[in-house]
Protein backbone atom coordinates (compact mmCIF):
# COMPACT_ATOMS: atom_id res chain seq x y z
CA UNK A 1 0.00 0.00 0.00
CA UNK A 2 1.37 3.40 -0.96
CA UNK A 3 2.07 5.80 1.90
CA UNK A 4 -0.49 8.47 0.91
CA UNK A 5 -3.22 5.84 0.43
CA UNK A 6 -2.33 4.29 3.78
CA UNK A 7 -2.79 7.69 5.38
CA UNK A 8 -6.14 8.07 3.60
CA UNK A 9 -7.29 4.70 5.00
CA UNK A 10 -6.27 5.79 8.50
CA UNK A 11 -8.19 9.04 8.17
CA UNK A 12 -11.22 7.11 6.93
CA UNK A 13 -11.10 4.78 9.96
CA UNK A 14 -10.93 7.84 12.23
CA UNK A 15 -14.02 9.23 10.42
CA UNK A 16 -12.16 12.26 9.17
CA UNK A 17 -13.81 11.94 5.80
CA UNK A 18 -12.92 15.33 4.19
CA UNK A 19 -9.22 14.79 4.85
CA UNK A 20 -9.44 11.17 3.70
CA UNK A 21 -11.12 12.33 0.50
CA UNK A 22 -8.39 14.89 -0.11
CA UNK A 23 -5.65 12.27 0.29
CA UNK A 24 -7.48 9.76 -1.91
CA UNK A 25 -8.05 12.26 -4.72
CA UNK A 26 -4.40 13.25 -4.51
CA UNK A 27 -3.38 9.60 -4.81
CA UNK A 28 -5.72 9.02 -7.77
CA UNK A 29 -4.10 11.98 -9.51
CA UNK A 30 -0.91 9.91 -9.63
CA UNK A 31 -2.47 6.46 -9.99
CA UNK A 32 -5.88 6.90 -11.69
CA UNK A 33 -6.38 3.15 -12.24
CA UNK A 34 -5.92 2.08 -8.63
CA UNK A 35 -8.89 -0.13 -7.77
CA UNK A 36 -8.12 0.12 -4.06
CA UNK A 37 -8.19 3.92 -4.18
CA UNK A 38 -11.52 3.85 -6.02
CA UNK A 39 -12.85 1.49 -3.35
CA UNK A 40 -11.82 3.93 -0.63
CA UNK A 41 -13.30 6.81 -2.61
CA UNK A 42 -16.62 4.92 -2.84
CA UNK A 43 -16.64 4.28 0.91
CA UNK A 44 -15.91 7.93 1.73
CA UNK A 45 -18.65 9.21 -0.58
CA UNK A 46 -21.00 6.61 0.87
CA UNK A 47 -20.35 7.77 4.43
CA UNK A 48 -20.89 11.36 3.33
CA UNK A 49 -24.26 10.40 1.72
CA UNK A 50 -23.16 11.20 -1.85
CA UNK A 51 -24.95 8.34 -3.55
CA UNK A 52 -24.10 8.86 -7.23
CA UNK A 53 -20.41 9.54 -6.59
CA UNK A 54 -20.15 6.52 -4.29
CA UNK A 55 -21.74 4.18 -6.84
CA UNK A 56 -19.61 5.58 -9.68
CA UNK A 57 -16.41 5.11 -7.69
CA UNK A 58 -17.38 1.52 -6.82
CA UNK A 59 -18.11 0.77 -10.49
CA UNK A 60 -14.69 2.20 -11.44
CA UNK A 61 -13.02 -0.08 -8.87
CA UNK A 62 -14.77 -3.13 -10.37
CA UNK A 63 -13.81 -1.99 -13.87
CA UNK A 64 -10.10 -1.77 -13.04
CA UNK A 65 -9.89 -5.08 -11.11
CA UNK A 66 -12.88 -7.30 -11.97
CA UNK A 67 -11.15 -10.44 -10.67
CA UNK A 68 -10.60 -9.05 -7.18
CA UNK A 69 -13.47 -9.74 -4.80
CA UNK A 70 -13.06 -6.61 -2.70
CA UNK A 71 -14.31 -4.06 -5.31
CA UNK A 72 -17.45 -6.18 -5.76
CA UNK A 73 -17.90 -6.22 -1.98
CA UNK A 74 -17.51 -2.42 -1.80
CA UNK A 75 -20.03 -2.02 -4.60
CA UNK A 76 -22.45 -4.22 -2.65
CA UNK A 77 -21.80 -2.34 0.59
CA UNK A 78 -22.40 1.08 -0.98
CA UNK A 79 -25.58 -0.16 -2.68
CA UNK A 80 -26.75 -1.55 0.69
CA UNK A 81 -26.16 1.81 2.38
CA UNK A 82 -28.51 3.42 -0.12
CA UNK A 83 -31.12 0.63 0.07
CA UNK A 84 -30.44 -0.65 -3.44
CA UNK A 85 -30.78 -4.30 -2.48
CA UNK A 86 -30.91 -5.95 -5.95
CA UNK A 87 -27.65 -4.24 -6.94
CA UNK A 88 -26.10 -5.16 -3.59
CA UNK A 89 -27.08 -8.81 -3.93
CA UNK A 90 -25.70 -9.09 -7.47
CA UNK A 91 -22.38 -7.49 -6.53
CA UNK A 92 -22.09 -9.56 -3.36
CA UNK A 93 -22.84 -12.74 -5.27
CA UNK A 94 -19.88 -12.00 -7.54
CA UNK A 95 -17.63 -11.24 -4.56
CA UNK A 96 -18.58 -14.55 -2.92
CA UNK A 97 -18.01 -16.43 -6.18
CA UNK A 98 -14.46 -15.11 -6.32
CA UNK A 99 -13.76 -15.52 -2.59
CA UNK A 100 -16.36 -17.80 -0.99
CA UNK A 101 -14.66 -18.14 2.41
CA UNK A 102 -14.81 -14.52 3.58
CA UNK A 103 -16.98 -14.01 6.68
CA UNK A 104 -17.31 -10.27 5.96
CA UNK A 105 -19.33 -11.11 2.88
CA UNK A 106 -21.69 -13.33 4.88
CA UNK A 107 -22.17 -10.52 7.39
CA UNK A 108 -23.28 -8.13 4.65
CA UNK A 109 -25.54 -10.75 3.05
CA UNK A 110 -27.15 -11.38 6.43
CA UNK A 111 -27.70 -7.64 6.90
CA UNK A 112 -29.38 -7.33 3.51
CA UNK A 113 -31.76 -10.21 4.26
CA UNK A 114 -32.49 -8.72 7.69
CA UNK A 115 -33.43 -5.36 6.19
CA UNK A 116 -35.71 -7.11 3.71
CA UNK A 117 -37.48 -8.95 6.52
CA UNK A 118 -36.02 -12.38 5.71
CA UNK A 119 -35.08 -13.02 9.33
CA UNK A 120 -34.61 -16.79 9.19
CA UNK A 121 -32.45 -16.47 6.08
CA UNK A 122 -30.45 -13.70 7.78
CA UNK A 123 -29.87 -15.98 10.78
CA UNK A 124 -28.85 -18.89 8.57
CA UNK A 125 -26.38 -16.76 6.57
CA UNK A 126 -24.82 -15.33 9.74
CA UNK A 127 -24.32 -18.85 11.12
CA UNK A 128 -22.62 -19.90 7.87
CA UNK A 129 -20.25 -16.98 8.30
CA UNK A 130 -19.52 -18.12 11.85
CA UNK A 131 -18.57 -21.55 10.51
CA UNK A 132 -15.76 -19.77 8.68
CA UNK A 133 -14.79 -17.59 11.64
CA UNK A 134 -16.34 -18.42 15.01
CA UNK A 135 -15.33 -15.07 16.52
CA UNK A 136 -16.32 -12.84 13.62
CA UNK A 137 -17.96 -9.90 15.40
CA UNK A 138 -20.06 -8.87 12.40
CA UNK A 139 -21.60 -12.30 11.92
CA UNK A 140 -22.13 -12.68 15.67
CA UNK A 141 -23.90 -9.33 15.73
CA UNK A 142 -26.10 -10.27 12.77
CA UNK A 143 -26.97 -13.55 14.46
CA UNK A 144 -27.93 -11.66 17.63
CA UNK A 145 -30.06 -9.16 15.69
CA UNK A 146 -31.89 -11.97 13.88
CA UNK A 147 -32.55 -13.84 17.12
CA UNK A 148 -33.81 -10.64 18.74
CA UNK A 149 -36.17 -9.96 15.82
CA UNK A 150 -37.39 -13.58 15.95
CA UNK A 151 -38.29 -12.98 19.63
CA UNK A 152 -35.57 -15.30 20.91
CA UNK A 153 -34.42 -12.72 23.42
CA UNK A 154 -32.48 -14.98 25.78
CA UNK A 155 -30.40 -16.51 22.99
CA UNK A 156 -29.79 -13.05 21.54
CA UNK A 157 -28.60 -11.72 24.89
CA UNK A 158 -26.06 -14.55 25.17
CA UNK A 159 -24.76 -13.72 21.69
CA UNK A 160 -24.43 -10.00 22.47
CA UNK A 161 -22.61 -10.71 25.73
CA UNK A 162 -20.16 -12.90 23.80
CA UNK A 163 -19.54 -10.05 21.37
CA UNK A 164 -18.51 -7.71 24.18
CA UNK A 165 -15.97 -10.29 25.32
CA UNK A 166 -14.34 -9.96 21.91
CA UNK A 167 -14.97 -6.26 21.27
CA UNK A 168 -15.87 -4.34 24.42
CA UNK A 169 -16.49 -1.12 22.46
CA UNK A 170 -19.00 -2.51 19.95
CA UNK A 171 -21.62 0.26 20.13
CA UNK A 172 -24.50 -1.52 18.39
CA UNK A 173 -24.17 -4.48 20.72
CA UNK A 174 -24.18 -2.14 23.70
CA UNK A 175 -27.47 -0.72 22.44
CA UNK A 176 -29.12 -4.15 22.46
CA UNK A 177 -27.71 -5.01 25.88
CA UNK A 178 -28.94 -1.66 27.14
CA UNK A 179 -32.36 -2.54 25.77
CA UNK A 180 -32.29 -5.84 27.64
CA UNK A 181 -31.32 -4.03 30.85
CA UNK A 182 -34.24 -1.61 30.40
CA UNK A 183 -36.63 -4.54 29.90
CA UNK A 184 -35.43 -5.98 33.21
CA UNK A 185 -35.72 -2.63 35.00
CA UNK A 186 -31.94 -2.35 35.50
CA UNK A 187 -31.82 1.32 34.48
CA UNK A 188 -28.49 2.12 36.12
CA UNK A 189 -26.88 -0.74 34.17
CA UNK A 190 -28.57 0.31 30.92
CA UNK A 191 -27.54 3.97 30.92
CA UNK A 192 -23.76 3.68 30.34
CA UNK A 193 -24.37 1.13 27.57
CA UNK A 194 -26.94 3.32 25.83
CA UNK A 195 -24.85 6.46 26.35
CA UNK A 196 -21.98 4.88 24.45
CA UNK A 197 -24.27 3.58 21.71
CA UNK A 198 -25.78 7.04 21.17
CA UNK A 199 -22.35 8.61 21.08
CA UNK A 200 -21.55 6.39 18.09
CA UNK A 201 -25.02 6.52 16.46
CA UNK A 202 -26.93 9.55 17.77
CA UNK A 203 -29.81 9.14 15.27
CA UNK A 204 -30.54 5.48 16.01
CA UNK A 205 -34.22 5.50 17.04
CA UNK A 206 -34.01 2.19 18.93
CA UNK A 207 -31.20 3.52 21.11
CA UNK A 208 -33.06 6.79 21.65
CA UNK A 209 -36.24 5.02 22.78
CA UNK A 210 -34.34 2.74 25.16
CA UNK A 211 -32.44 5.77 26.50
CA UNK A 212 -35.67 7.67 27.16
CA UNK A 213 -37.13 4.67 28.95
CA UNK A 214 -33.99 4.32 31.08
CA UNK A 215 -34.15 8.00 32.03
CA UNK A 216 -37.83 7.74 32.94
CA UNK A 217 -37.08 4.79 35.19
CA UNK A 218 -33.93 6.25 36.73
CA UNK A 219 -35.29 9.75 37.38
CA UNK A 220 -38.88 9.67 38.63
CA UNK A 221 -39.48 13.42 38.32
CA UNK A 222 -38.41 13.28 34.69
CA UNK A 223 -40.72 10.33 34.10
CA UNK A 224 -43.63 12.22 35.62
CA UNK A 225 -42.96 15.28 33.47
CA UNK A 226 -42.76 13.24 30.29
CA UNK A 227 -46.00 11.41 31.08
CA UNK A 228 -47.67 14.72 31.84
CA UNK A 229 -46.38 16.15 28.56
CA UNK A 230 -47.52 13.20 26.47
CA UNK A 231 -50.88 12.51 28.05
CA UNK A 232 -51.96 16.04 28.93
CA UNK A 233 -50.19 18.66 26.85
CA UNK A 234 -50.20 16.40 23.82
CA UNK A 235 -53.76 15.06 23.92
CA UNK A 236 -55.91 16.92 26.46
CA UNK A 237 -55.97 20.56 25.38
CA UNK A 238 -59.37 20.16 23.73
CA UNK A 239 -60.73 18.50 26.90
CA UNK A 240 -59.43 21.36 29.03
CA UNK A 241 -61.11 23.83 26.69
CA UNK A 242 -64.41 21.94 26.94
CA UNK A 243 -64.31 21.92 30.75
CA UNK A 244 -63.49 25.63 30.87
CA UNK A 245 -66.26 26.31 28.39
CA UNK A 246 -68.83 24.43 30.46
CA UNK A 247 -67.80 26.44 33.53
CA UNK A 248 -67.34 29.89 31.99
CA UNK A 249 -70.12 29.74 29.36
CA UNK A 250 -73.08 29.81 31.82
CA UNK A 251 -71.31 32.45 33.91
CA UNK A 252 -70.95 34.72 30.88
CA UNK A 253 -74.59 34.17 29.94
CA UNK A 254 -75.86 35.02 33.42
CA UNK A 255 -73.55 37.99 33.82
CA UNK A 256 -73.64 39.69 30.44
CA UNK A 257 -76.66 38.58 28.42
CA UNK A 258 -79.09 41.14 29.83
CA UNK A 259 -76.57 43.96 29.86
CA UNK A 260 -75.31 43.39 26.34
CA UNK A 261 -78.78 42.71 24.99
CA UNK A 262 -77.51 39.94 22.76
CA UNK A 263 -79.20 36.69 21.93
CA UNK A 264 -78.44 33.33 23.44
CA UNK A 265 -76.09 32.23 20.56
CA UNK A 266 -73.85 35.26 21.04
CA UNK A 267 -73.76 34.77 24.81
CA UNK A 268 -72.83 31.13 24.32
CA UNK A 269 -70.00 31.98 21.96
CA UNK A 270 -68.80 34.82 24.14
CA UNK A 271 -68.39 32.12 26.78
CA UNK A 272 -66.28 30.23 24.27
CA UNK A 273 -63.97 33.16 23.62
CA UNK A 274 -63.51 33.79 27.34
CA UNK A 275 -62.74 30.06 27.68
CA UNK A 276 -60.04 30.43 25.04
CA UNK A 277 -58.44 33.25 27.02
CA UNK A 278 -58.60 31.17 30.20
CA UNK A 279 -57.10 28.19 28.37
CA UNK A 280 -54.20 30.24 27.09
CA UNK A 281 -53.57 31.66 30.55
CA UNK A 282 -53.61 28.21 32.10
CA UNK A 283 -51.37 26.88 29.35
CA UNK A 284 -48.83 29.68 29.80
CA UNK A 285 -48.79 28.97 33.55
CA UNK A 286 -48.09 25.30 32.92
CA UNK A 287 -45.34 26.20 30.43
CA UNK A 288 -43.70 28.50 32.97
CA UNK A 289 -43.75 25.82 35.68
CA UNK A 290 -42.38 23.16 33.33
CA UNK A 291 -39.65 25.46 32.05
CA UNK A 292 -38.59 26.40 35.56
CA UNK A 293 -38.54 22.81 36.79
CA UNK A 294 -36.81 21.48 33.67
CA UNK A 295 -34.15 24.22 33.87
CA UNK A 296 -33.33 23.13 37.42
CA UNK A 297 -33.21 19.45 36.51
CA UNK A 298 -31.21 20.00 33.31
CA UNK A 299 -28.63 22.03 35.24
CA UNK A 300 -28.48 19.24 37.77
CA UNK A 301 -28.06 16.30 35.36
CA UNK A 302 -26.29 16.24 32.01
CA UNK A 303 -27.96 12.98 30.92
CA UNK A 304 -31.35 14.67 30.94
CA UNK A 305 -30.08 17.21 28.44
CA UNK A 306 -29.94 14.33 25.93
CA UNK A 307 -33.39 12.98 26.76
CA UNK A 308 -34.89 13.40 23.23
CA UNK A 309 -38.39 14.07 24.59
CA UNK A 310 -37.86 16.75 27.23
CA UNK A 311 -40.66 19.35 27.54
CA UNK A 312 -39.43 22.29 25.48
CA UNK A 313 -40.70 25.46 23.84
CA UNK A 314 -40.34 23.79 20.44
CA UNK A 315 -42.65 21.02 21.61
CA UNK A 316 -45.12 23.58 22.97
CA UNK A 317 -45.20 25.37 19.61
CA UNK A 318 -45.92 22.10 17.82
CA UNK A 319 -48.76 21.33 20.22
CA UNK A 320 -50.24 24.81 19.80
CA UNK A 321 -50.18 24.34 16.03
CA UNK A 322 -51.91 20.96 16.25
CA UNK A 323 -54.61 22.28 18.62
CA UNK A 324 -54.98 25.67 16.95
CA UNK A 325 -58.39 24.87 15.35
CA UNK A 326 -59.88 24.28 18.80
CA UNK A 327 -58.89 27.83 19.69
CA UNK A 328 -59.44 29.53 16.34
CA UNK A 329 -62.87 28.16 15.37
CA UNK A 330 -64.79 29.52 18.41
CA UNK A 331 -63.11 32.90 18.00
CA UNK A 332 -64.12 33.10 14.32
CA UNK A 333 -67.71 32.13 15.12
CA UNK A 334 -67.90 34.80 17.85
CA UNK A 335 -66.59 37.47 15.47
CA UNK A 336 -69.01 36.45 12.71
CA UNK A 337 -72.04 36.44 15.05
CA UNK A 338 -71.12 39.78 16.57
CA UNK A 339 -70.52 41.35 13.15
CA UNK A 340 -73.89 40.04 12.02
CA UNK A 341 -75.48 41.63 15.08
CA UNK A 342 -73.82 44.96 14.37
CA UNK A 343 -74.89 45.01 10.70
CA UNK A 344 -78.36 43.84 11.63
CA UNK A 345 -78.77 46.78 14.04
CA UNK A 346 -77.32 49.20 11.51
CA UNK A 347 -79.83 47.95 8.93
CA UNK A 348 -82.68 48.89 11.21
Amino acid sequence: MYPTLQRAWQLYRFRRYPLALEETVKFLGQYPESAEAHCLLALIHGKEKREHKAISAAQAAVKYMPDWSYPHYVQALVAYWFNKYPIALRALSEAMRIQPANADYYELLSAIHSDQGHLKTSLSVAEKGLELDAEHVGCLYRRGVALFALNKKQEAEVVFNNILKIDAEHASTQCYLGQFAVMKGNYAEAMPLLRHALRESPDWSMAQEAWKEALRGQYRIYGWLVRFQKHYLGKRLWLTFLILYLIIGPMVFLQYDAKLEVGLPVAIFLGAIFSVVALLGLFLGVIFCLTLLSSILLYWNSDLRKSYDWPSWRYVREELKSDFPYILIPAIVVIVVMMYKVFNKAGR
